[in-house]
């Protein structure tokens, strides 16, 4: 699957970035949008593109990101392009505002990144059955009282803390 990531925080992209790739995911990252018409990203080394939204299957987006764009202004567009997405972030009035602009779900950004990393969020499900995922929240809750998986998922966005 190509999946688009779109989160300013650093050590977060990389980590959600890393986890995707390992599971065999084509990955971009980006941080943001300087414009919604044409959509021009903001890339990780600053500078702006724009990607063809028609090669991706699906996109997590931020809530707050780096630019001009908000995620749910940012998951509109990705919304009408035909991109299942699903909004990752810590605000939870976000992850509702962006699930009222077309995401199929939305996710703590903490419990989203240990479901992805402990597999119990699979992009290939999301994409297959994105109205079943916001019912992953209670499951995902469960999955955080796993102390040794929490500190490996922890260890995997650690490393990128001085990027």
């Amino acid at each position: 699957m190509n999946i688009l990531i779109v989160e300013d925080t650093p050590m977060m992209g990389k980590a959600i970035e890393e986890v995707l790739i390992a599971q065999g995911h084509q990955v971009s990252w980006v941080l943001g949008a300087s414009s919604l018409e044409p959509l021009v990203f903001i890339q990780p080394d600053k500078s702006e593109s724009s990607l063809d939204l028609s090669s991706f299957d699906l996109a997590f987006c931020d809530g707050q990101l780096l630019g001009n764009f908000s995620g749910p202004q940012i998951t509109e567009v990705l919304s009408a392009a035909g991109i299942c997405t699903v909004g990752i972030s810590t605000e939870m009035e976000l992850n509702q505002s962006m699930t009222e602009k077309g995401a199929c779900a939305g996710f703590n950004k903490g419990l989203f990144f240990l479901g992805l990393f402990g597999k119990a969020i699979e992009p290939r499900a999301v994409l297959s059955q994105p109205h079943t995922v916001q019912g992953l929240e209670a499951s995902l809750k469960a999955l955080a009282q796993n102390s040794a998986l929490r500190k490996a998922a922890d260890q995997v966005i650690m490393k990128y803390l001085n990027d």
